[in-house]
């Protein structure tokens, strides 16, 4: 009997701890959810004053402060914005060597094709042409059209000198 109720001791005892248990879980949640509402109600406020409210109850060191950081933050916007815009800048410049070297083969080959005669690579750079006639909105048989319908030669009342060429792709 001594021995049963040692047990019966026992038992109840780890049952006790256990109700106890949830009592603590609910402290430590209820202290958890205190001190997040907190944290967000200071985080709030100070995303407020980032953007320029409620600066009135800060002194002149939180002010300095809040000065620093936005300052800091402009400072790596205008780096990114820089940054976009030399990239922009280069790869306009590439695609302008691009276009202008495109332009030159094409001046080479209208005058090839006024003097009569064949171009050197004509098939490659129409395919080339193609391929950026494609990029421009115009379809490849326009282009092969536009390159290719010179073969009748100079208009009769033409010196034989060309001074431009134009060239029927859009600029944008």
């Amino acid at each position: 009997m001594p021995e049963m109720l040692g047990r019966y001791k026992l038992h109840s005892d780890k049952n006790i701890d256990k109700a106890d248990e949830p009592c603590l879980n609910l402290q430590l949640v209820e202290n958890d959810e205190v001190r997040l509402n907190k944290e967000i109600n200071d985080k709030n406020q100070e995303l407020r004053q980032l953007s320029g409210q409620d600066l009135q109850e800060l002194t002149i060191d939180e002010l300095e402060h809040l000065e620093n950081l936005l300052q800091g933050g402009l400072n790596r916007v205008i780096q990114t914005k820089d940054e976009k815009i030399g990239n922009e800048i280069s790869n306009l410049q590439m695609k302008g060597a691009k276009l202008m070297e495109e332009n030159k083969l094409l001046k080479e080959q209208m005058t090839m094709l006024s003097n009569g005669k064949k171009p050197r690579s004509m098939r490659t750079d129409a395919r080339n042409l193609t391929c950026n006639a494609e990029d421009q909105g115009q379809s490849s048989e326009s282009v092969t059209t536009n390159v290719c319908s010179c073969n009748s030669g100079p208009p009769p009342d033409d010196d034989g000198s060309i001074t431009s060429l134009k060239l029927g792709l859009p600029f944008n």
